[in-house]
């Protein structure tokens, strides 16, 4: 067999490249904006300090509540469909792809596009290890509401204006009317001018 000394410092140097490895990956979390933990069966094993920075709360609080965090932070408009997700990506064994609103510390509210992934090389197949990472997608939110709302006030103008207004593409093949040029060029209403 391997005498003593040679496994040993076999096991010595595959404990320090453990280290290593962990000491890389807390300088990379910790560098993120976005909040990334590592979860391995259903205890989280550790979360950066994203976590405390973006709602307020400590990351204490999320290590000792497990995934669970998110159903207590959610938005009470966001609970359903978050435990849903949840329960799907935990009985198929998957990762985790969900958007929702998180009730900060301060009261205020953030949306959080929450991602994990599966790890499938680690030394235990049998506990397989889980990344996630929740990214403050707050002021995408509001720009797709402000769109939102640009879309509105743009389509109730064109509806509602007195003018006829057509958008037609090179060949000529109408595109777009209102009700204004429906009637000025003869036609019923919008669809059957647009038809022809």
């Amino acid at each position: 067999g391997t005498p003593w000394f040679q496994r040993r410092r076999r096991v010595t140097g595959e404990s320090r490249s453990l280290r290593e490895s962990q000491t890389r990956l807390r300088y990379l979390s910790e560098g993120a904006r976005d909040i990334v933990w590592l979860r391995c069966r259903d205890c989280i094993l550790d979360v950066n300090q994203a976590f405390t920075s973006l709602t307020g709360y400590p990351g204490s609080l999320f290590v000792e509540r497990g995934l669970g965090i998110w159903l207590e932070l959610a938005h009470q408009d966001d609970r359903a469909d978050l435990a849903a997700a949840l329960a799907a990506a935990a009985a198929a064994d998957r990762g985790l792809d969900h958007e929702f609103r998180v009730v900060c510390a301060d009261g205020g509210l953030r949306w959080f596009h929450v991602r994990s992934a599966v790890v499938t090389e680690t030394a235990r197949p049998d506990d397989p290890l889980i990344v996630g990472a929740a990214e403050d997608v707050t002021d995408r939110k509001i720009a797709e509401d402000a769109v939102r709302g640009s879309e509105q006030v743009y389509c109730t103008l064109f509806t509602a204006a007195h003018v006829g207004i057509a958008i037609t593409l090179l060949d000529g093949t109408l595109r777009f009317g209102n009700p204004a040029a429906a009637e000025l060029l003869g036609y019923g209403d919008v669809d059957s001018m647009i038809r022809e």
